[in-house]
């Protein structure tokens, strides 16, 4: 079976999404606890996952893949 490339950006997409979207709610889970240093950290790694992300959905669209 062959995978069209409107296929491969749609499942792309939806993946990036769907991490994005996990990554900001783990971040809006810890926020009443981020005077916790350990909690602290863990919101900067989420923050930096979701930064990841959105540089690689942006090299994607700069590639117009997107």
């Amino acid at each position: 079976m062959r995978i069209t490339k409107a296929q491969i950006k749609k499942q792309l997409q939806g993946q990036i999404d769907t991490w994005h979207k996990e990554r900001t709610d783990a971040i809006q889970g810890m926020l009443e606890q981020q005077s916790n240093p350990q909690v602290c950290l863990m919101i900067a790694r989420n923050q930096a996952y979701r930064m990841a992300l959105e540089d690689v959905t942006e090299l994607i669209c700069s590639r117009r893949i997107f």
